[in-house]
């Protein structure tokens, strides 16, 4: 068995499990990480040639940085309660 076609299969399987609590969440991509591109990647299973890896550590918890006031949140997808993920096992193999 090729190794890229478990890999495929386990990131298709995080993706639609993450568009899935997005969509059902009601947040924006900005509300989950101030990178909403890596959370957009996830949800749309694009990996690159510099990161081949769908999920990297920040997307599971950060900070999300209010550019205004400089308040400070918890985010990502652990960070995020309404996502609904208890931890990264969770949010990776689902529950």
């Amino acid at each position: 068995m090729n190794i890229d076609n478990v890999m495929n299969f386990f990131y298709k399987k995080i993706s639609i499990r993450v568009k899935y609590a997005v969509d059902k969440s009601g947040l924006r991509q900005e509300d989950i990480h101030s990178n909403q591109k890596l959370i957009s990647k996830i949800i749309n299973n694009k990996r690159d040639r510099h990161n081949r890896f769908l999920i990297i550590d920040s997307v599971f918890e950060c900070d999300i940085i209010n550019d205004e006031t400089g308040e400070r949140k918890p985010g990502g997808l652990l960070g995020i309660k309404e996502l609904g993920f208890k931890d990264e096992k969770r949010g990776i193999m689902g529950n």
